[in-house]
């Protein structure tokens, strides 16, 4: 079981997921996904409890705390690169060569055979004490949320079948406002919590 204070707002501690911003969408999600699952592996007492629904089912656990995902050029990924280096923060990279490779030993090869300073990063993650987080992602964007198309169509309450409205999707802070109060949303970029 995880310890429920290294879980529980306000966080001490930051993940981070930034990405290269000439990335295609697609990309985006897969790097950032890859990168995810490098920061769960390595820090299992980040992630939380199973989860099950009202009937019972069983689901996996997910990371315990909110993962802010920035956006960056590339020499933005390779200085937060270095800077979490130098900090000995968990890193979990991911470079341009692993998207024509098949599996994860290929990618690990790719990696192995470049320098670090050289290698083509299109994203970073990394873990670490909130103010350290945010001097390693220095210049990086909070990741665009485009709110005017943010949109879904759902059937108002007691609406008769086949009536739908467009609404806006719940917002991030509206679903866990703990997070606004705790610094984990809103902020314009990384180096200004």
């Amino acid at each position: 079981m995880t310890d429920p204070d290294l879980l529980t707002p306000p966080f001490d501690t930051k993940i981070a997921v930034a990405v290269r911003d000439d990335l295609a969408t697609w990309q985006r999600l897969n790097v950032t996904a890859f990168l995810t699952s490098g920061i769960a592996a390595a820090l299992p007492e980040l992630v939380g409890d199973a989860y099950a629904d009202a009937d019972g089912q069983a689901y996996l656990p997910l990371l315990g705390m909110p993962v802010l995902v920035f956006e960056a050029p590339a020499p933005v990924l390779a200085a937060a690169r270095e800077r979490a280096v130098r900090r000995g923060l968990p890193l979990a990279v991911y470079t341009a060569d692993m998207f024509s490779t098949g599996h994860d030993a290929a990618n690990r090869a790719s990696v192995q055979a470049v320098p670090g300073p050289d290698l083509d990063l299109v994203g970073v993650a990394v873990h670490g004490p909130k103010n350290g987080v945010d001097k390693v992602l220095k210049g990086a964007r909070l990741h665009p949320r485009p709110e005017s198309t943010h949109r879904r169509s759902v059937a108002p309450a007691g609406a008769p079948a086949g009536q739908t409205a467009v609404r806006p999707v719940p917002t991030l802070a509206s679903h866990h406002p703990s997070w606004r109060s705790a610094g984990m949303v809103g902020a314009p970029s990384a180096g200004t919590s």
